[in-house]
């Protein structure tokens, strides 16, 4: 036992007198703190003790009943007592007038395991003069993980479209509608591309937030074929049926293929479940999207034919979601989210043919529902401060009831436009910096 200990605990199980309380409170001041900063809000502790009870134990959470000096303590209350909750008087509980150290926050006083069992919970300033102490800095923008902070953030995202590929070009071993294929199918196949997410969020209350955020992502592919000529041909898969599609000097193609979207959301969260090591929030909010899928492909069919395609989609509605964190050791916590957008807008899609002889022109539009299911996991650091946040995660997010470009050309190809949905599926890696203030 240290000299500090020894002194505080020998001045606490003494019958407590007025000298003996001022004497305390001189020791207490003048030994020097071992360990980080103390945290204010400490209540002092009253001076007119009439006897100490060394062997407490505390009610469980939820137990204390308020006293008439304002303090807490559990179980009866001896005589005399009645403006004084510390352990030398409440001997049927944990009694403080101080609250408890954030979990995060470190250690007690170090005399207070010794004189006090109560100290592990609450610092009672019976024993532990000096109160909470931490055993790493505070954290000025952080006091727990369930707590709704105003932050700003940066996201990096890199993700691959998928169920978009799009064949347009086969080889042939003559131009004649019997001609057989002699190679595989070209394909433009979007690969993974760089996008970001950024916003801001304002914290309302430690339970709620409201935030505002911009995503946007952009993936293009390009792809070409070419013959050596002699028995093999280029046969076009995406010009119009009532059009040449294979020609003797057709020995060449080319495709530029791109597809983006945006999202804009305003969202509502709020805090329904969580403790000091995990949350959980509820989310709801608005939502404008925009998906965008352009395609120009260009053949030799007696002559250079090009082929264009262009699908806008524009939308609003509500979502709904679910987040969730946990804190993982130190600074380190997982999280998770899941969230499901209704949006209503309307596809309008155009096609051209441009070609040495003719120039087909079609297109529709057609207003939908779109649902869109997202979610990701990941982990994040989080500073010791509380005010820097770094994260990295998996994120997926899938397209329902939408008009695609392969799906749009089948329809023009067979003549109707009927039963033309399909889904688009984004999916890929994240990293984001946070910061809290």
């Amino acid at each position: 036992m240290s000299f500090r200990t020894t002194i505080i605990c020998v001045a606490t199980l003494f019958p407590v007198t007025g000298l003996a309380q001022e004497w305390h409170q001189h020791v207490s001041q003048a030994v020097e703190q071992p360990y980080g900063s103390y945290t204010a809000g400490m209540a002092p502790y009253p001076s007119d003790i009439i006897e100490h009870t060394s062997q407490i134990s505390g009610p469980p959470d939820g137990a204390w009943t308020p006293c008439p000096g304002g303090e807490y303590c559990g179980g009866d209350v001896p005589i005399g007592c009645e403006h004084d909750c510390g352990p030398a008087c409440c001997d049927h509980g944990c009694c403080s007038s101080v609250r408890v150290c954030p979990q995060w926050d470190g250690i007690c006083d170090p005399g207070c395991a010794v004189c006090d069992p109560c100290c592990m919970d609450g610092c009672d300033p019976v024993c532990c003069s000096e109160g909470c102490y931490s055993s790493r800095p505070e954290r000025p923008c952080q006091s727990g993980i369930c707590d709704h902070r105003s932050r700003i953030f940066g996201e990096f995202l890199y993700l691959s479209a998928g169920n978009v590929d799009l064949s347009y070009a086969q080889p042939v071993n003559d131009t004649t509608n019997t001609a057989l294929p002699i190679g595989g199918v070209a394909q433009a196949d979007p690969s993974h591309h760089t996008g970001f997410r950024v916003g801001g969020i304002l914290g309302r209350s430690d339970r709620s937030s409201l935030s505002a955020v911009l995503t946007h992502y952009e993936s293009d592919s390009s792809d070409s074929i070419m013959l050596p000529g002699g028995n093999a041909f280029v046969r076009a898969l995406l010009t119009h049926p009532n059009t040449p599609d294979v020609a003797a000097d057709s020995l060449s193609a080319s495709i530029d293929y791109d597809i983006r979207f945006s999202n804009a959301d305003l969202v509502f969260r709020r805090r329904f479940r969580g403790d000091s090591k995990s949350c959980w929030n509820v989310r709801t909010g608005l939502r404008y999207s925009t998906l965008d899928q352009d395609m120009r492909t260009l053949y030799t069919i007696n002559g250079e034919t090009a082929v264009t395609s262009e699908i806008e989609f524009r939308g609003y509605g509500p979502q709904l979601g679910l987040d969730a964190s946990r804190t993982w050791g130190r600074n380190f916590d997982m999280y998770g989210s899941g969230v499901v957008s209704f949006v209503f807008g309307e596809f309008e899609s155009n096609y051209a043919q441009i070609g040495q002889l003719t120039m087909p022109v079609t297109g529709f539009d057609d207003d939908r529902v779109v649902p869109v299911l997202e979610y990701e996991i990941g982990f994040g650091w989080t500073s010791d401060s509380g005010c820097v946040r770094l994260k990295s995660g998996y994120y997926v997010g899938s397209w329902y009831n939408v008009v695609t470009t392969s799906e749009f050309i089948r329809g023009i190809r067979a003549g109707s436009f009927d039963n033309i949905d399909d889904s688009v599926t984004f999916h890929g890696f994240t990293a984001g910096l946070d910061f809290s203030f």
